[in-house]
């Protein structure tokens, strides 16, 4: 068992260093990226036309909220990186073939 500076005998309490926390939230906000990025373009490709707005909207949705709560962006960032995204993803479902 590590060392810490706070102790605690109540055997339901688990202590883990910074280190490890950061590292673990790293990790989850890689896979949070990977999976907003990547995600609505694979969806983009297997969804019929009729719901690839609303594919649109939901992604757009999600890519918003997790800049908000993953980074300490502002709300002028928010807003041009969310439009960049969304554009992105308007040129991919008007693209023929997609």
């Amino acid at each position: 068992m590590h060392k810490y500076k706070n102790r605690t005998d109540n055997r339901f309490i688990h202590l883990y260093s910074d280190t490890r926390i950061k590292n673990v939230a790293s990790i989850i906000s890689t896979f949070v990226a990977v999976f907003v990025l990547v995600g609505p373009i694979i969806a983009l490709k297997y969804i019929p036309d009729a719901y690839r707005v609303w594919c649109l909207i939901v992604f757009t949705t999600v890519f918003a909220f997790s800049i908000l709560f993953i980074t300490k962006a502002k709300r002028h960032e928010l807003f041009a990186a969310t439009a960049a995204f969304c554009a992105v993803l308007v040129v991919f479902i008007g693209r023929p073939g997609s």
